[in-house]
């Protein structure tokens, strides 16, 4: 009889638990960004649930700019705003990229003085 009551017991509290969502099914996310270069990628932090769109926001150190996304799934970012640095991603199974930062190059100048006949074109 105990151990008929043990089982109704358990059998109950699973069922609880299943109800309650203490035993959820549901999976989560966990996005990894990595930085190659001199940067930052500010997002929230995870795990995500299914179809969560996260932002990301790419903030290159002075000196650098911010110039591709890497990594696996690098193709499943999307552009918000170039300009100001706003991607985001959706999260539909674990992720993983990589902000890629290079360092700023000054202009090159080039003069050309020419000496005696004939002319110079940039065009060629």
């Amino acid at each position: 009889m105990v151990k008929k009551m043990s089982y109704i017991l358990i059998a109950g509290l699973v069922m609880v638990f299943s109800l309650t969502g203490c035993f959820s099914s549901d999976p989560t996310y966990t996005l990894e960004v990595d930085v190659d270069g001199q940067g930052e990628v500010k997002y929230p932090s995870g795990p995500f649930n299914p179809a969560t769109v996260v932002d990301l926001e790419v903030i290159p150190e002075q000196g650098w700019d911010f110039s591709y996304w890497g990594g696996p799934d690098r193709n499943a970012v999307a552009v918000l705003d170039q300009e100001d640095g706003l991607y985001s991603i959706k999260m539909d199974k674990d992720k993983e990229i990589t902000a890629v930062f290079e360092e700023f190059q000054d202009p090159v100048y080039l003069t050309i003085d020419v000496e005696g006949q004939g002319s110079v074109h940039p065009d060629g």
